[in-house]
């Protein structure tokens, strides 16, 4: 995937240029057939396949009524606050600028190493990362996990063990 040159993230200087976007698919990463299913490049790739004939533009996520047009930012925000809200413990809305630090934590505990994370969220050194985002994500991988193999019949209000919202530091 090639990032839009005309986006700007807010910690992005304007010197720096995001690269493509590498995923690779499952089927290389594993042998399992059941892996497949979960697969974001085939996900992809048929979000892709059944909006073809709907869409009016070059973004990738649009409204899924009439006129078929680009998703806002707002509304990006809000599916993903939706996507990760049954995954959330504690009073307070979780918002969708979580799911960076969650992600960036995930990938540091899983062995990625900091310069990868670093590069990927456009950050110059670990100071921002550690201060801001690092989440004790090694207490919410069992947790997260069991919550998404039960599926959204099973119980939302149990402890997932992600940080709720508020909980960090907020930057």
């Amino acid at each position: 995937m090639v990032p839009d040159p005309a986006f700007i993230a807010k910690n992005q200087a304007l010197t720096f240029l995001p690269g493509d976007i590498f995923i690779p698919e499952i089927k290389t990463l594993s042998s399992v057939a059941e892996d497949k299913r979960w697969c974001p490049v085939r996900a992809l790739k048929w979000y892709l396949s059944r909006t073809e004939k709907l869409r009016q533009t070059t973004s990738l996520f649009i409204l899924p009524r009439p006129p078929y047009t680009s998703a806002s930012k707002d509304t990006l925000s809000r599916w993903l606050v939706e996507t990760i809200r049954p995954f959330t413990t504690g009073a307070a809305r979780p918002r969708a600028h979580d799911i960076r630090g969650i992600s960036a934590s995930t990938a540091l505990f899983a062995g990625i190493p900091i310069e990868d994370i670093l590069k990927a969220a456009a950050w110059k050194t670990p100071t921002t990362f550690v201060a801001c985002y690092l989440t004790d994500t090694l207490h919410a991988e069992a947790a997260f996990g069991s919550a998404v193999m039960r599926g959204p019949a099973g119980n939302r209000s149990h402890p997932s063990g992600l940080p709720p919202s508020g909980s960090a530091t907020r930057c």
